[in-house]
C-alpha cells in the first residue's frame, strides 16, 4: 500500500485548491522557504505557482500539477493531488525518516482540513442569520407601521412581541455570537 493510503486520511479535493496545503507542507519541513504567514487563501493561484515553484527550485519536485487547472476546477483530481503529495513525501524521507515526515504531513493537512470545516461552518452560519434577519425586517416594520386600534389589540401585539423577544430572538442571538467566535477562530488560524 502506498504511504498516503494509509497514512492521510483527507478529502484531497477541496483542501489543495487554494494552494495552502502544498505550502504548509513545505513550510512544516523546510520553513526557511516559505514564510506561511503572509498567504492568504483568496490568492489560490499565487499559493499554487508559489509553492510548485519553490518544490521544483529547493526539492527538485518537478512541477506536476497546473495552478490556473487546479484553482478554477470546482474539485481538482483527487489522484493527481496524491501523487504529487507523495513526491514530497520522497523528497522529505530522504533527509527524515518516512514515518516522521508522514506523521508531520498528516498533523498539517488535518489542521488544514479542520480551518476549511471552521470556514465552512461560519459562511453556513453567516448565511442562515442573514435569511433570517430578511425574514424578520418586514415583520418588524409592520409592527412599527401599523397602530393599534383597541386596547385588546395592543395587548396582543405586545405578547407577539413578547413573545418574540423570549423564544425567537434568544436562539439567533446565540448564533451570532457562535458566528463571532468561529470568525475569531478562523482568524486566528488562517
Amino acid at each position: 500500500k502506498q504511504w498516503y493510503q494509509r497514512r492521510v486520511a483527507i478529502t484531497a479535493g477541496t483542501s489543495f485548491k487554494d494552494g495552502l496545503a502544498f505550502c504548509a507542507l513545505i513550510h512544516r519541513h523546510r520553513p526557511d522557504l516559505i514564510d506561511y504567514n503572509h498567504l492568504r487563501k483568496e490568492n489560490a493561484v499565487y499559493n499554487l505557482q508559489y509553492a510548485f515553484e519553490v518544490a521544483e527550485k529547493e526539492l527538485d519536485i518537478p512541477i506536476m500539477l497546473d495552478a490556473n487547472d487546479i484553482a478554477s476546477t470546482m474539485r481538482p483530481d483527487e489522484r493527481a493531488i496524491m501523487t504529487y503529495v507523495s513526491s514530497y513525501y520522497h523528497a522529505f524521507a530522504s533527509s527524515q525518516q518516512a514515518s516522521q515526515a508522514a506523521n508531520r504531513i498528516c498533523k498539517v493537512l488535518n489542521v488544514n482540513q479542520e480551518n476549511e470545516t471552521l470556514m465552512e461552518d461560519y459562511e453556513a452560519l453567516a448565511s442562515g442569520l442573514l435569511e433570517w434577519i430578511e425574514h424578520m425586517i418586514p415583520w418588524i416594520d409592520q409592527m412599527r407601521e401599523q397602530r393599534a386600534s383597541s386596547i385588546s389589540e395592543v395587548k396582543a401585539r405586545l405578547e407577539e412581541f413578547r413573545t418574540y423577544r423570549l423564544t425567537v430572538k434568544p436562539p439567533k442571538t446565540e448564533e451570532k455570537r457562535k458566528k463571532y467566535r468561529l470568525r475569531l477562530c478562523v482568524d486566528t488560524t488562517a
